[in-house]
Order: structure tokens, then sequence, then C-alpha cells
């Protein structure tokens, strides 16, 4: 240690004390830049992969509560469209399916 952070005093009763008074200053290198570029990425995949699961069935939810909300409004018209059925699939078949009488 260089001997400027040492310093001699005195105390009241006249003893000599002797203090060291340094603090540590750890250098940004490029040992820590990686670690926090390691951590910033890891966080992103995180917060990435959360995301995901958070709305990865939003647009079938949201198709889900129009279809229902057709139906529960009584329009049967609206909810065979919301539905995007085939041509097969006739508005009869629809009402056999979904209507007051349905399953």
């Amino acid at each position: 240690m260089p001997p400027s952070q040492w310093q001699v005093r005195f105390d009241a009763r006249g003893q000599e004390t002797t203090e060291c008074h340094f603090s540590i200053h750890l250098p940004i290198n490029q040992i820590n830049l990686r670690a926090m570029a390691f951590t910033i990425a890891a966080l992103a995949v995180v917060a990435i992969v959360a995301l995901w699961f958070t709305f990865r069935y939003y647009p079938e939810k949201r198709a889900a509560e129009r279809f229902l909300d057709a139906l529960v409004a009584g329009d049967a018209a609206k909810a065979l469209y919301t539905l995007e059925a085939g041509p097969s699939y006739s508005m009869k078949d629809f009402l056999a399916d979904w209507g007051p009488d349905g399953y």
C-alpha cells in the first residue's frame, strides 16, 4: 500500500494511532462487460419467453370470444360467419349443433 493512504493521528491521551483510509474501485474491464452482456441477453430471453407464453393463444381466444358473444346475443348468422366454416357446413347444420335444440 502506498504511504499516502496511511494516516498517523494522536488520540485524546496523546497516543499515536495509525489508520488506513482507502477504497477499492474495480475497473470496468472486458470480463465485467461480458458478464453484463450475458446477463442482459438472458433477461431479454426470459422476457421474450414470458411474453410469448402470455400471448400465444391470443388470436384463438379472441375468435372464440367473438363466436360465443354472437351465440349469446342470438345472432346465429354472425356466429356462423365468425366460425369460418366450409361451404358444406350449412346454417341448418349449425343450428342443429349450436342452436336452442342442439347439443
